[in-house]
């Protein structure tokens, strides 16, 4: 693959590169041909695949471009500040200007100060005098039933005490409010056209390299339930163990003391066996990983082939699994067969390449331990190298996983121990 060189010297560099950004990778591939126009370009759209930090970013360019010279480019062109530069002098609509607006204010305000004397106001009525009414009504006397004038006062209520106070300053109050609501539809559509900018070049950014290119992987199933080799390296791996006690054979016994016409001498042992147990543990970037899906998958697989599998999580070291604690692990799986399903970058220190010393010391609680990593033998290098001073490297396909699990009936268990793995060759023999 032509980015294979520039994938290894990243990891050379320090960027952990999974089987996520290798993925990344493969989906823009094919869009290089539309969108790529030089090598310039080329770092702005691979670069935030790699690189997530700023110390990342700034660190990229430079090994891109190292890249690029060891692929036969001699070097990187300038990059230009603007691809398309806009005009000096563009024009712009006249509600676009801020000018605009302030030059209006000042005219708004002396036509409302001109107009507020001369708007006429209805002046209030005068409150109304008393009045005074009579009436002819009936009053009893001694002689009877006499008519008799009666006068009646009605009284009007006086003014409120604010009323003078109002009919001498309502016209001003309002001219100041109409000013008031024509300034705040004045300062709506600056701050509306304000936002309409701020979109336009938030648009702009987003055209600028460097892209960002959303990608969204659907996960697929690889098919493991139907696989024969797998159904065949289930077989291998239920077979019975050797435990380290022995316990009496009865039946060979009784066949001994018949053979010796029923003296017994002593009685006769034959070593214990068990059905294996196995820990999986798996390593994840996140919950839509797709390599901790495939080896959930395979666990999944062996688990409906009776296979005892006992899966567990970490993220990156496998000391502090997401299920549990290390020591409650190693205490209830101490004795079980040990599957390490993780390419095994966290596992040695970034600069020097080498294992970490807890690899060697904390690992040695599994007697059968191997590592399958997700990579092709192919594809093998340095890391898988130190790794199989510890572990028994195995590449994560079903072939693989089948020549493990024969080895197991054999006397030796050779398909557990540590493996010294061929660089030259990158088939992982000895």
């Amino acid at each position: 693959m032509l980015f294979d060189g520039l994938v290894e010297l990243l990891r050379l560099h320090g960027f952990p590169v999974t089987v996520e950004h290798e993925l990344r990778l493969q989906r823009v591939l094919p869009h290089l041909d539309k969108g790529c126009k030089g090598p310039v370009e080329l770092c702005d759209i691979l670069c935030p695949l790699f690189a997530t930090t700023q110390e990342q970013q700034e660190a990229f360019g430079p090994i891109f471009e190292r890249w690029l010279r060891a692929s036969g480019v001699a070097a990187i062109e300038p990059k230009a500040e603007a691809e398309t530069p806009k005009p000096e002098n563009a024009a712009q609509p006249w509600y676009n200007r801020r000018r605009t607006y302030l030059a209006l204010i000042p005219v708004v305000v002396l036509g409302v100060a001109l107009s507020v004397p001369q708007v006429r106001v209805r002046p209030l009525e005068e409150v109304p005098k008393p009045t005074i009414t009579q009436s002819i009504q009936p009053i009893e006397t001694p002689a009877g039933r006499l008519p008799q004038i009666v006068t009646t006062e009605i009284k009007y209520p006086p003014p409120p005490a604010w009323m003078p106070w109002w009919q001498a300053r309502r016209q001003w109050i309002y001219g100041v409010i109409g000013t008031v609501l024509l300034l705040w539809t004045l300062f709506e559509i600056w701050r509306y056209q304000r936002r309409q900018v701020i979109l336009q070049r938030s648009r702009e950014e987003r055209e600028r390299p460097p892209h960002r290119l959303p990608l969204s992987l659907t996960p697929q199933q690889a098919g493991l339930g139907q696989d024969s080799t797998l159904a065949g390296a289930a077989r291998w791996m239920r077979q019975r163990e050797v435990t380290g006690s022995n316990a009496i054979d009865i039946p060979a016994t009784i066949r001994e003391a018949i053979k010796q016409a029923g003296f017994v001498p002593a009685f006769l042992e034959r070593q214990r066996t068990r059905e294996p147990a196995y820990l999986m543990l798996i390593d994840r970037q996140g919950f839509r990983d797709h390599q901790m899906a495939l080896f959930d998958e395979y666990a999944a697989a062996l688990k409906r082939r009776n296979v005892d599998v006992t899966v567990l999580h970490f993220e990156g070291d496998p000391r502090y699994p997401v299920e549990g604690s290390w020591d409650l692990m190693v205490q209830r799986h101490g004795g079980d067969r040990l599957l390490l399903a993780t390419d095994g970058e966290q596992l040695r220190h970034p600069k020097t390449g080498l294992l970490w010393s807890w690899v060697a010391r904390d690992f040695k609680n599994w007697a059968q331990r191997a590592l399958l990593t997700p990579l092709e033998p192919e594809r093998w290098g340095a890391r898988e190298r130190e790794l199989g001073t510890v572990f028994a490297v195995w590449s994560a396909a079903p072939d693989s996983l089948l020549t493990l699990s024969r080895g197991l009936s054999g006397s030796g268990s050779s398909g557990w121990r540590p493996r010294r793995i061929g660089l030259h060759r990158g088939s992982g023999e000895r």
